[in-house]
């Protein structure tokens, strides 16, 4: 009797286990396929985004007559950056550039610098889109992505845009700009 009841808890104990590890394997497969379902939808996304700006590379540049105010430029990047997703406080620094003449041409590039805190990719993107789609004349002249310190396997990034404001601008005789 003895012996059947030590075979009886060793096959509880047993099946106790196997339970344990189903559920186990179970929680993470569940896991591993919500992540999956993630990172196609992000990927849908992405492709989406990226149809958006090849086709926005076969539009003509705009360019603009004059300077946009500095009031209209924050404006609109916290315009765009609220329907990107982003917060207010996540626009970590606006900072307009020098000037400068793009070689022999007749236009002038107002660059402005813009530093976004823990932005997706897919926030950055839409940042970018929206801005462009908004403010006729400007192109995106730079990006730089860079991982927050600590979480270099997230997906939160550290962003640096350039902003260019494209103006006609021909230069006065002589070669002295205006």
């Amino acid at each position: 009797m003895n012996e059947t009841k030590r075979t009886i808890a060793l096959l509880a104990i047993m099946i106790a286990a196997l339970a344990g590890t189903s559920l186990w394997a179970g929680l993470n497969l569940a896991q591993a396929r919500f992540s999956a379902l993630s990172a196609q939808e992000e990927t849908r996304r992405i492709k989406e985004l990226e149809q958006t700006i090849l086709s926005l590379r076969q539009r003509p540049a705009q360019v603009g007559i004059e300077q946009v105010a500095d009031v209209e430029l924050l404006t609109q990047l916290e315009a765009s950056a609220q329907r990107a997703g982003l917060l207010p406080r996540q626009l970590d620094r606006i900072q307009p550039d020098s000037e400068r003449r793009l070689g022999d041409s007749v236009y002038v590039a107002y660059p402005t610098r813009v530093s976004i805190r823990q932005a997706s990719l897919g926030q950055t993107l839409t940042l970018m889109n929206d801005f462009i789609d908004h403010m006729p004349g400007f192109r995106v002249a730079g990006v730089r992505l860079g991982a927050p310190r600590g979480q270099e396997t997230g997906s939160q990034w550290r962003v640096e845009l350039v902003l260019e404001h494209l103006v006609y601008q021909p230069p006065t005789q002589r070669g002295i700009r205006p």
